[in-house]
């Protein structure tokens, strides 16, 4: 399972183009987004043009018509806690790929077409990296402007998630998968806080649980809570969102839990082949206490460290995605914890 569910949500949403949209409207400079022809807006596949990117789950590439004119768009996510202060050279490295590949795409070409770097960043603290190539030269401040003229120059867009409030995000023309992804990111490293301002979008997540893929979009949600905002229990997740979406949807909340469990299980598994099985066993059964809440420390936490037993460890695991505490979990294998 993806540590970074970050980059799920990002793609899953914004490479609709009508989430897409909302957002890049409300980044881009106003006069510009009055020239696009909004209905010429394509996901290209952006993977290809570097190593990098075909690493990356979180860049989108769009092209659109600005009058009769073909215009990129290439759209980062920046999920790390910490800004890059190389983000503008970083992003030229992937800009001159794109251009390369479209240059060999288009043989006889005379000119190249522009692309707009946008970052939507929610680092801690908000961004207070450069956003400028011509912060990055070494040289005096002051003699920059001198040789912006012989270098590569450009500032690109800041969607600084961290500087927006709920309502300003809900006031963007966002559908609403559009507005909980946003929503999601904002405030994702605010940790159990997290599900109190999805409240806020209550009547958008009603919608996106309505339409014709809600169930999946749904599940995409859930799963983003249960694995970014940590010390979150699937119980309690599930039960938070049957108050105002209904029982159907808390069950497709534990169903999602269960599944992620079941993946951490088999996960752990999979190290302890390589690793020694108790081990892996081991990582898996934390793993699943940690979802759930479930705080395992002192006594408890070391009867679990202590354990080869594969059985044991296999009976512990079964018992842990439906124990209300890790001394119900492993009561019955000590009498000191019954």
């Amino acid at each position: 399972m993806t540590n970074q569910p970050h980059d799920a949500l990002f793609r899953m949403t914004f490479s609709r183009k009508e989430h897409a949209i909302g957002e890049l409207k409300a980044v881009l400079p106003p006069a510009l987004v009055e020239q696009l022809d909004w209905e010429s807006l394509r996901i290209e596949d952006g993977h290809y043009v570097d190593e990098d990117l075909t690493k990356r789950q979180s860049d989108l590439l769009y092209t659109i018509d600005l009058r009769g004119h073909l215009m990129a768009i290439y759209v980062l996510f920046e999920h790390q806690s910490s800004a890059d202060p190389l983000m503008a050279f970083r992003l030229l490295r992937y800009m001159v790929r794109i251009w390369e590949r479209w240059v060999s795409d288009h043989a006889d070409a005379k000119q190249i077409p522009p692309i707009l770097p946008v970052v939507i960043s929610h680092v801690d603290g908000g961004w207070q990296a450069p956003s400028t190539m011509q912060e990055l030269y070494e040289m005096p401040a002051e003699l920059r402007a001198s040789v912006c003229e012989n270098v590569p120059s450009f500032r690109f867009i800041i969607d600084d998630l961290t500087q927006l409030s709920d309502v300003e995000i809900r006031k963007r023309a966002l559908r609403s998968l559009g507005a909980v992804a946003l929503g999601l990111m904002r405030w994702s490293r605010s940790g159990a806080e997290l599900i109190e301002h999805m409240l806020n979008y209550t009547d958008a997540l009603r919608e996106i649980w309505e339409a014709p893929d809600g169930p999946e979009a749904l599940r995409m949600v859930f799963r983003y809570i249960a694995l970014a905002a940590e010390p979150i229990a699937i119980q309690d997740l599930a039960e938070q969102f049957v108050v105002f979406l209904g029982k159907e949807a808390g069950e497709v909340a534990m169903t999602e839990g269960q599944r992620m469990i079941e993946q951490w299980r088999s996960e752990g598994e999979a190290r302890g082949e390589a690793r020694g099985r108790s081990e892996g066993l081991r990582e898996a059964l934390f793993s699943i206490l940690a979802a759930r809440s479930l705080q395992c420390t002192g006594e408890l936490g070391d009867r679990i460290n202590s354990c080869s037993d594969k059985a044991t460890l296999e009976r512990w695991i079964k018992r842990a995605v439906t124990g209300t505490s890790v001394a119900e979990v492993l009561a019955d294998d000590s009498k000191e914890l019954s």
